[in-house]
């Protein structure tokens, strides 16, 4: 039997329980398996990353924001001020990888989801090839 990802498996038991709104059941030979929809998690905070294109540097207290616009999704970032001042010469300039700590919550319909995030340091992308990322790599005598 194939299990529909949204769903996770509550009990095995050989009797139906009573109709229940969010119940699915499925057969199993001659096990019933109960399975209900998943629920939303609590926050997860983990270290992660962002990339894109840096279009706004700003506020009024230590918590500036910082967004990052990537393929048409926008990342709304916070850091420090002292980041926040390195930040600023890459203000519509060439991407950057911004590493920090994410804050994601999964939702039941939409799955998961970025709340928070807070830059630590960053890196600007190069813009290359894979070609040429290769050949610079064999260049390298390791």
């Amino acid at each position: 039997m194939r299990q529909d990802p949204r769903f996770k498996l509550v009990f095995d038991a050989p009797k139906l329980p009573s109709p229940m709104n969010d119940v699915n059941l499925y057969r199993r030979s001659r096990i019933f398996c109960i399975m209900r929809a998943m629920q939303e998690m609590s926050p997860i905070n983990q270290p992660d990353y962002v990339d894109g294109e840096l279009i706004h540097v700003g506020g009024e207290d230590e918590a500036v924001s910082v967004h990052l616009r990537e393929d048409g999704s926008l990342h709304r970032c916070t850091t420090s001020v002292q980041m926040a001042k390195k930040l600023e010469s890459y203000l519509y300039g060439p991407p950057i990888r911004a590493l920090g700590t994410a804050n994601w919550v999964r939702h039941e319909a939409t799955g998961w989801e970025l709340q928070r995030f807070f830059i630590e340091e960053f890196v600007p992308l190069e813009d290359k090839t894979l070609a040429r990322a290769l050949s610079e790599l064999e260049e390298l005598e390791l």
